[in-house]
This record gives C-alpha cells, structure tokens and sequence, in this order.
C-alpha cells in the first residue's frame, strides 16, 4: 500500500505537472508506464485482497498454502519488474518506431495531446480501487490479528514420521498379505489332510477296534497271544492236575484264573488252585511251601507231555530236577518219587539235585560231590559193578 500509494503521488505529480504545461519536464513515456503498473498492481491487489477474503473465510487454509501464495506473489513481483523493464525497452524500440528523437519529444506531444481527462478520469479510479483494496486489507489485518503463526518445521517433522508410519504400515500389510496367503495354502492343506484322516478313520474304525481288542483292549484284558497261549496251557494243566491229584492224594486240581485279577496287566493265564476241601478255587500262591514244589512238579511234567504231544514225535528223555524236595514231609515225599518212576518206568532219565539225605536211600546210582580244602571231589556210588572216582574240578557244590 505504501509503494502504491508512493507511486500514486508521484502519477498526480505527472499529472499535475502535465496540466500546467510544463511540457519539457514531462515524460509521456513514464506517465503511460506508471498508468499500466497501476493497472496490474491494481489487478494484483485485486487478486491479493481476493485470496485475503477467502484465506478469512477459509481458517482451515495450511500453512504451506500461505507460503506458497507468497512465493507466487514474489514470483509476480519479480514478474512485473521483469515486465516493467520490458515494457520500457519496447516504449523506447515504439518511440524510435514513431520517429520521436527522445522520450521528452514523445512527453511534450501527449501533453499537447487533448486526452488529458481520460487520463484524469483512470487516475482517480485508481484512486477509488486503491483505497477499497487498503480498507480490505484492513479488515483481513483485523481478522487476522491474534492469530498464532504455525511451526512450519514441526509440521514437516510430523508429516515426514507420517509418511514413513504409512510406508511401514503399507509394507507390513504387505508381508502379512503373503503370510495369510501361506497360512491359507496350509490350512486348505490340513483340512484335505484332515479329510483323508477322517475318511482313513472311518474306513479302519472297525479294524482298529478288531486290533485293540486283539491287543488286550476288552474287559478280561486278554489279547489275541494269550489267548492262544491260554489255549496251550489249559492242555497243559490238564496233563498236570493228573499228577498233581495223584500227589496231593485228590486235594488240588490245576486250573487258568477267569476273570481279571489285576486290572494293572493283562490277564489270561493266572494259575489257580482249586482246593477239593474246601470247594473253592485260590490263587496258586498261596500253596505251602511243599505242595507248590508238587504243583511245579506237576507243571513240568505236563509241559513235558503237553510238548511231545504238538512237536510231532519228538521226545523228551531227560529231565533235572533241582531242590524242592525239603520242604516235602516223608509221605509227599513217597508220592512225589513214584511219579517220578513213572516216568524212569516210560524211558526217561530223571536227575534229582538235592542235599536231602533221605533221597540216598531211594535213588540207586547217585553222583557225590563231597567239598575239601583242595576243591570238590565227586564220584559215582550205587552203579552195579563197583564205583568210579571223578574229578569235579575246584568248585564247590
């Protein structure tokens, strides 16, 4: 406003001097010049109290936008100077064009020129807009007062660690996107996976029902082995309760457990005794020391039997029974050797270890071990035709 109004005063001054005559100091050429830079400065002020007017209206307008209004308002200054000394190398190339020798000669021809009130008439136009555009400026001045400038250079911060948040967020959602599309693939593979196994578990439902029952998997814990196996030894405690009758003079029978005595094993072949006293079958535990030594005698020779039965012919011709006979009294004593002459009287060769004194008199050919200091001697007693000495070597026995 002060530059204009500077140049207002200094067109009156033209003005005035042009209507006083004094054409040897006017200069038509300025005078024309100043006339067009007070129309584009009227224009841009114009212009400028427009984007005040509507900067006003707008509170919401950025600071960057501010900025840049003011870069473009330096940009047409420096525009209009740049015009301005254009347009006064195009006055003077008019005036060479028009044949005045100088600007002064073309200045004295417009004062004598009779245009002077057109010109007075645009001067105080100008005068009107420019007081118009400066009460504007004041009332933008006015909305504007109080108002805190903003920190640029925060703001550039913020939107700068905005930009790089988004590129972040942008290239996680980018990575999670692949990632979902992984877990997609494998979770469309588990559920054909999982479609296999149900139709597979379907299918072999009842032949792994069939297996877990044939593992043990029922109510009497027995699998299919065992039961092939208790199959086998029912045959052999028939072949021992036999002997076991005749040893215990008719008291106890061997016979398989039903049922399931220990819920923590399999069952299937626990061994009762069924005690013919008392009429009730009892685990064979709980038999003396004597008659469980006549049961496991009796177990061998049933198994004895029981296996030449199934091995088709073979033979079992041997046998060594070690200890036991202690803990038989003298009457289970007699019953436990005549089982056993039994079986001398079938063939066999039955070998008795023991240190019960009485099983000299009742065996005929015995082997002595009798220990010393220097080690163990052993020799043959009772073999008709006289006895031979042997050698043990140095082990005791």
């Amino acid at each position: 406003i002060a530059e204009e109004e500077g140049n207002l005063k200094r067109d009156e001054a033209l003005l005035a001097a042009a209507r006083q005559g004094a054409s040897a100091t006017m200069d038509a050429g300025e005078v024309i010049a100043a006339l067009g830079r007070a129309r584009e400065r009227h224009a841009r002020l114009q212009a400028g109290l427009e984007q005040a007017r509507a900067r006003h209206a707008s509170l919401a307008a950025t600071v960057a936008a501010a900025t840049k209004a003011a870069h473009d308002a330096a940009a047409a200054l420096q525009a209009a100077r740049e015009e301005a000394a254009h347009s006064e190398a195009a006055l003077e190339e008019a005036l060479a064009q028009q044949g005045f020798a100088s600007r002064e000669e073309a200045e004295r021809a417009i004062a004598a020129a009779p245009d002077l009130e057109s010109l007075e008439a645009e001067v105080s136009a100008f005068t009107r807009r420019r007081e118009a555009c400066a009460a504007r400026e004041q009332r933008a001045g006015s909305a504007l007062q109080g108002r805190a400038r903003p920190d640029l250079e925060a703001r550039r911060h913020a939107s700068s660690a905005a930009r790089a948040h988004c590129d972040a967020a942008i290239a996680e959602q980018g990575r999670l996107g692949q990632q979902r599309e992984v877990l997609a693939k494998a979770l469309a593979s588990v559920g054909e996976t999982a479609g296999r196994i149900q139709a597979m578990e379907t299918r072999y439902a009842s032949l792994g029902h069939l297996a877990a029952v044939a593992a043990g998997g029922n109510e009497s814990r027995v699998s299919f082995s065992r039961y092939v196996l208790g199959a086998l030894l029912d045959d052999v405690l028939d072949a021992a309760t036999i002997r076991l009758l005749r040893m215990s003079r008719g008291r106890f029978e061997l016979v398989r457990a039903g049922g399931v005595r220990d819920a923590r094993r399999a069952g299937g072949l626990d061994l009762e005794v069924m005690d013919q006293y008392t009429g009730v079958a009892r685990p064979a535990g709980t038999l003396s020391g004597g008659e469980g030594f006549l049961a496991s005698l009796s177990l061998a020779l049933g198994l004895v039997d029981v296996v030449q039965a199934h091995s088709g012919g073979i033979r079992l011709d041997t046998m060594f029974i070690d200890e036991g006979f202690g803990t038989l009294d003298p009457e289970a004593l007699d019953l436990a050797m005549q089982a056993l002459e039994e079986l001398k009287a079938d063939g066999r060769l039955v070998g008795i270890i023991s240190h019960v004194s009485e099983l000299r008199e009742r065996v005929r050919a015995r082997l002595e071990v009798t220990p010393g200091a220097r080690g163990s001697h052993a020799r043959f007693v009772g073999i008709p035709g006289g006895s031979r000495p042997a050698e043990a070597g140095p082990k005791e026995s």
